[in-house]
């Protein structure tokens, strides 16, 4: 007895995506989606289908970490479940095992080398752009050789123009099996009108035209854009007043002073790795007595240290000095650390910083990164492993300089 499953409604964007996937003489479809499109839903559905119309027939679905093959398995456990097409679901091994036969295994970017030896006959390559190159070249794309039709459905947001870029090119050949798309994230119909406004005040021109608009963007995931030409090779000796932000590492992390002057250009910057508290306090303490008092602020972040903030107000005071005047203590939240990061951003776009040629704070802000939380919020950091520290002074000293000269900071 034939029973008919009953998928989601696509909204016009997807139901065009889905007329790609549709065509026998297209057998990869490459689909550029800004953040909200619906990319998730549509491809989980596409690939139940097709394994489901198919029997035994085998798919994988690959994806960039743990946590979004966990939340997949859940989506599709519970839109799926109760249509009875599903034999069972192996989370453990993150297998689903259809009553017709056909298979889908679940795989972490990551991890590619696990798909080595798999027969695919359709494959969901979810978030491409943050995949190792080898892992489609030397593991993925090897699987399709002994599949008579094989469609894969690679879904991204852009990050850059390596890998993904080239692939997604290839669609602009009519003559191939590749097939392109770009969705942007307002051509979900179902997204708030209000909540793009809020991501665009949020966001960068530069994330936004990324992460929303699916503009691929020249070294792009990298958050400061035209860092090259706000590069000087000596430190500015001019200067009325002095904007120093402190960014505090003690045993595993360096500590970082950061000085500018009033034209944001500069002044000086050292980087050390204390060891302890009172050595940390007494390197900035001897750092500061080079200049007059009289002529800079301090911010220095207290989240984790403020020991050493305790500490270098008692120094001040032992000279007499009102350090509630000098030093400003920053307890740092998250969306206070999006402002200066985004302020910083368009200072750099725009060329209105100058920011000293040292290698280790020039490979700090190329690599300085984002990501999204689960509620969509950006969060930036640098990537796992590295470090931010120098990157962090310098949103100190920058926000000493707002605070100092009534600077509004907004989204750019």
């Amino acid at each position: 007895m034939q029973r008919n499953l009953i998928l989601f409604t696509p909204h016009p964007k997807q139901r065009e995506i889905i007329e790609l996937l549709e065509r026998d003489d297209i057998y990869y479809v490459c689909v550029n989606a800004g953040r909200r499109f619906g990319k998730s839903m549509l491809a989980l559905n596409w690939i139940v289908k097709e394994l489901v119309n198919s029997c035994h027939t085998r798919g994988i679905l690959v994806s960039v970490n743990h946590s979004q093959i966990k939340t997949l398995l859940y989506d599709l456990d519970k839109a799926f479940s109760h249509t009875g097409v599903i034999k069972q679901i192996n989370k453990s091994d993150k297998i689903i095992y259809f009553n017709n036969g056909s298979i889908l295994k679940c795989f972490v970017a990551s991890n590619h080398d696990r798909i080595r030896g798999e027969r695919v006959d359709y494959a969901v390559l979810d978030e491409f752009a943050m995949y190792d190159n080898q892992a489609w070249e030397a593991s993925i794309q090897p699987t399709l050789a002994t599949s008579r039709n094989p469609k894969v459905l690679f879904i991204s947001t852009p990050r850059g123009r390596g890998l993904w870029y080239n692939l997604f090119n290839l669609g602009y050949d009519t003559n191939s099996s590749w097939a392109n798309f770009t969705a942007k994230s307002e051509d979900n119909p179902l997204v708030q009108r209000e909540w793009l406004e809020d991501m665009r005040e949020q966001a960068s021109n530069r994330i936004w035209r990324q992460e929303y608009l699916a503009e691929f963007i020249d070294d792009g995931g990298e958050v400061f854009e035209g860092l090259d030409a706000c590069l000087i090779d000596r430190y500015a000796t001019q200067y009325n007043k002095l904007y120093i932000g402190i960014d505090i590492g003690i045993k595993n992390d360096y500590s970082v002073i950061y000085i500018q002057n009033e034209l944001l250009e500069t002044v000086y910057y050292e980087r050390y790795l204390p060891g302890s508290i009172d050595r940390c306090v007494t390197w900035i303490w001897n750092i500061l007595q080079r200049y007059d008092y009289h002529n800079y602020f301090i911010d220095i972040e207290t989240n984790r240290f403020d020991s050493v903030y305790t500490e270098l107000k008692n120094r001040f005071k032992e000279i007499k000095v009102n350090a509630e005047r000098i030093i400003n203590p920053t307890d740092l939240s998250h969306s206070e650390k999006n402002k200066n990061v985004e302020q910083l951003s368009v200072l750099i776009e725009q060329n209105k910083i100058k920011i000293i040629r040292d290698n280790y704070v020039i490979s700090e802000l190329k690599s300085f990164t984002f990501c999204f939380s689960k509620s969509n919020n950006i969060i930036y950091s640098a990537p796992q492993g590295l470090h931010d520290d120098a990157v962090m002074a310098i949103l100190s000293s920058l926000r000493c300089f707002n605070q100092n000269n009534r600077v509004k900071m907004r989204a750019y």
